[in-house]
């Protein structure tokens, strides 16, 4: 039986709320939620977390969200994954076959964001997108902004691989390299080894967060509090990683010239 493609689905996480000074963050959230809702008309929208317990206000403008009073201290700077594949898991329930996930403090300016990347996928006939900390020269694969099918997200998402003593992006890749066959680094050796920059090449699609047009409101958030962020013209100003001038590991040629190399 030929299975149906439902793919409109927007998860949002990797952000925890500490009670000292940290509230404004349900209202980035809000925000976030406002801004997705406008550009996806339709999208199912899910939101996970940790920390001081959502409002109403925000909780009644997604279709389901899991929220723990508690914060997972070992869920932050390793990607959260608990959240990540609780909304997956959540997501595959509904009966959804792909979907997008964001930062809950950075939507992407894109209109139907998921058929935008889904497209994508069908162009390139890979596995997944993935956008910035993606790197050939270290092992990381980026793990905020990500659109694939739910059975493959679900299966790289293993939180019984996944070491919360390292980081997200350098676990992420290395399930990668196990889901595909290869053994893996021990997870403080960053160095990828020969096999790396064609196992990402052949399976992921890669665009710089300036081209998803994500708007990383939590870093903005004095002088973009008020502002209409749909009606920026210059979205790369405040991008993720703008701030602090974050040096892109890779950008959108450099991979598509070294995809072209193993293509020859």
């Amino acid at each position: 039986m030929s299975v149906t493609l439902n793919n409109n689905c927007i998860i949002l996480s990797h952000v925890l709320v500490k009670n000292n000074g940290e509230l404004v963050k349900h209202e980035i959230m809000e925000k976030t939620v406002d801004i997705f809702r406008k550009l996806n008309p339709g999208a199912y929208i899910i939101l996970t977390g940790h920390g001081v317990p959502l409002p109403s206000s925000l909780e009644d403008k997604v279709d389901y969200s899991y929220w723990e009073p508690t914060i997972r201290s070992e869920q932050f700077g390793s990607g959260h994954p608990f959240f990540v594949r609780h909304a997956y898991l959540h997501a595959q329930e509904q009966g959804f076959t792909h979907a997008f996930k964001s930062r809950a403090d950075c939507p992407s300016l894109l209109a139907n964001v998921c058929s935008e990347l889904h497209q994508i996928l069908s162009d390139e006939g890979t596995e997944m997108v993935v956008t910035d900390m993606t790197s050939f020269k270290n092992l990381f694969i980026g793990d905020l902004f990500v659109y694939g099918p739910l059975d493959v997200l679900l299966k790289s998402w293993d939180t019984d691989r996944w070491d919360c003593n390292h980081g997200g992006l350098q676990n992420y890749a290395n399930i990668w390299m196990e889901d595909h066959g290869y053994p893996r680094n021990n997870l403080s050796n960053l160095s990828p080894p020969h096999w790396w920059r064609k196992l990402l090449v052949d399976t992921v699609s890669f665009r710089v967060v300036e081209e998803m047009k994500c708007i990383n409101l939590e870093d903005f958030w004095g002088e973009l509090r008020n502002v209409d962020v749909e009606q920026i013209q210059d979205t790369d100003r405040y991008a993720w990683g703008a701030r602090w001038n974050y040096p892109h590991q890779l950008n959108t040629a450099e991979f598509y010239e070294e995809k072209d190399k193993y293509n020859d």
